[in-house]
């Protein structure tokens, strides 16, 4: 997969910025909620995520928890620089945690 032209996307780009901020377990039903998506789209960009090995999915319960890899945290981390970097209004843009 092209993970360049994949992160010019706003989804798997908010994703992995908004797993990267939260606090708490990041279910699908939750990124979901934050990056105003459904809940179908959120498994897709879940599942393609940890095939390119950023994610790591765990069961728990009937849910299950995401969570960054080394390789899913440094590009979170540089895509927010990214989003700081290219905002016009020079205030980051706030994706919720």
């Amino acid at each position: 997969m092209n993970l360049k032209k994949y992160f010019l996307n706003e989804k798997p780009a908010e994703t992995l910025v908004m797993i990267n901020k939260s606090d708490q377990e990041v279910f699908n039903s939750l990124i979901s909620r934050k990056i105003d998506t459904t809940y179908s789209h959120t498994v897709e960009i879940v599942q393609t995520l940890e095939k390119e090995g950023l994610i790591e999915t765990e069961k728990a319960g009937r849910k299950k928890v995401s969570t960054l890899t080394s390789k899913g945290r440094e590009c979170a981390e540089a895509l927010e620089d990214f989003l700081e970097a290219i905002d016009s209004s020079g205030k980051e843009k706030e994706v919720k945690a």
